[in-house]
């Protein structure tokens, strides 16, 4: 079977990249031929709707701030090459893309069935910041009509509220209800896709929990060992009170911190702004023995190797799948929304019993795939 993935474009962060690579490869090991689709992410230089932003640019520069760029898509696409190099480089190798343009593009005879998810997918501001395209795209909007499968795996809204206009939730609602099958990844997915879309759906696990440990150590055979610390530290966004925290375990534990991501700050110049390569990440796991976060993804790949961690919750990034997730694996004591509430006492975490339930998890969610691609 032809299958396409719809999610947000990979290439930018490890988690989005990891996990449309661990649902392509459970779905090839299935037999079957699938493609990631992506846009296009080079940004138009000129075009006419950008002119009014010019001069929005050219007045902020004059007035606010000397230093702003006003063609900032000649600059994006000079940059963006280079800092993410190495993880474009990773997606062009292990990723089966389809790059689009728009989801016209896309034509009926190219694919049998679409499976949409993880990731937030469903959430607008990432989807139409990303595609440049209305949320119902999402739902399958551009299929419209097409003899597909249609099948949500376990996509995410991002949050426990309902983000949506009422005229997008109408949209949503009406192309949700062709779906062939619907999971999503939090538990407050269960109750969003009831309450404003009047669907049924189960819960079921992120995609790069598909694969085993053994899976990802293949993948790092040839990244060097160069991480010299024993504190892993992943933060999506810096601050004050994450640095303290990574601080005080640090100092108890006597570990060393190591970061596998790249250094932030307006001052930095392209070079340093350079993000490592995905073996590098996950290699940063398996070097680890604590690991601090604020990222969902790397809250999983501490579980799948076997880390202690902590994660101290994304406010904005949306908190609703750090609590469903560790609740799910038994592990919420490892979730902190301030610096806090880290409690020294905290143990270290026996994986036995999380195993079980990691397994089980896999098992349901290989079934639901099955089951849904069979009928």
């Amino acid at each position: 079977m032809k299958i396409g993935i719809l999610s947000l474009n990979p290439g930018h962060n490890y988690g989005g990249i990891l996990q449309s690579y661990a649902l392509q490869k459970v779905l090839e090991r299935c037999g079957h031929k699938v493609h990631i689709i992506a846009k296009n992410h080079k940004e138009k230089e000129i075009y006419w709707g950008i002119i009014p932003k010019l001069g929005v640019r050219l007045i902020r520069k004059i007035y606010k701030n000397r230093n702003a760029l006003i063609f900032t898509e000649r600059y994006h696409n000079r940059i963006t090459p280079i800092i993410f190099q190495h993880t474009f480089r990773f997606c062009k190798e292990y990723l089966n893309i389809h790059l689009i343009d728009k989801f016209s593009d896309i034509k009926t005879s190219d694919y049998d069935a679409f499976i949409v998810g993880s990731d937030q997918v469903w959430r607008p501001r990432y989807f139409e910041k990303q595609y440049k395209e209305n949320i119902s795209n999402a739902f399958l909007k551009f299929a419209e009509g097409w003899k597909v499968k249609r099948i949500a795996y376990a996509p995410s809204f991002g949050t426990d509220s309902w983000e949506y206009t009422s005229r997008k939730t109408k949209q949503c609602k009406e192309l949700i209800r062709k779906f062939n099958a619907i999971s999503v990844r939090e538990e407050s997915g269960i109750k969003l896709c009831n309450e404003y879309l009047g669907v049924d759906a189960i819960q079921l696990c992120d995609p790069t929990l598909l694969l085993k440990k053994e899976d990802y150590e293949s993948l790092v055979q040839s990244a060097p060992q160069g991480n010299t610390g024993s504190l892993l530290v992943y933060c999506l966004d810096k601050s004050e009170e994450l640095d303290s925290l990574v601080d005080k375990i640090a100092r108890q534990k006597n570990l060393k911190p190591f970061y596998v991501n790249s250094k932030h700050g307006e001052n930095l110049s392209v070079e340093e702004r350079i993000k490592p390569s995905v073996e590098s990440w996950i290699r940063g796991f398996m070097d680890a023995d604590y690991v601090v976060t604020d990222s969902f993804h790397a809250c999983v790949f501490s579980l799948i190797f076997h880390k202690t961690f902590v994660v101290l919750g994304n406010k904005n990034r949306g908190l609703s799948r750090f609590e469903s997730f560790l609740k799910i694996v038994g592990l919420e004591s490892r979730l902190l929304y301030n610096s806090l509430d880290y409690n020294e006492k905290l143990n270290e975490i026996s994986y036995d019993d999380t195993d079980i339930i990691i397994e089980k998890l896999r098992l349901q969610s290989m079934n639901f795939l099955r089951n849904a691609l069979n009928e």
